[in-house]
């Protein structure tokens, strides 16, 4: 397994890991409704590359596959974070989040901001991570629950 920086032919393998991941991993914790409106059929409707493109962007790969992909959008917000549903307790999700923490130190933040799924909760618990708040997120017709969390540098 290594780690390296997002590049823009990447998107079109993330898409897919983001979809496939978000519609397996999570469907104790969330309904059809909710993972579509998440992670929609139509992946023109995800996140913008440009997203990606400007934030920074670790993926983690091995023998030419993506595993696992996690950005920062400033110093002190931790955007996101997916592992490919076969690669799930492999310590790719850890190595990335060593990155992204790693980054956000070096840019100064004394803190990091995150907000996670109810499916993510535990794995940022057992990094530090406090929760500062239950949220509901509008997404596509659908109200999504997650957590506001932070991690204290």
């Amino acid at each position: 397994m290594n780690c390296r920086h997002y590049c823009s032919n990447d998107y079109a393998e993330i898409a897919d890991l983001f979809y496939t991941t978000v519609h397996t991993i999570n469907t104790a914790d969330y309904s059809a409704e909710e993972l579509e409106a998440w992670a929609p059929s139509d992946k023109s409707d995800f996140f913008p590359e440009k997203l990606l493109a400007e934030s920074y962007c670790i993926i983690v790969e091995e023998s030419g596959k993506i595993l696992g992909f996690a950005n920062a959008t400033s110093e002190d917000k931790f955007d996101c974070l997916y592992v490919d549903k076969d690669s799930q307790k492999r310590g790719v999700g850890n190595l990335l989040a060593k990155q992204i923490e790693q980054y956000c130190k070096g840019q100064g933040a004394e803190r990091i901001n995150v907000d996670v799924s109810l499916t993510a909760r535990p794995f940022f618990e057992k990094r530090g991570y406090e929760i500062l708040e239950q949220q509901i997120v509008l997404r596509r017709n659908q109200n999504l629950k997650n957590y506001k969390m932070q991690l204290k540098l």
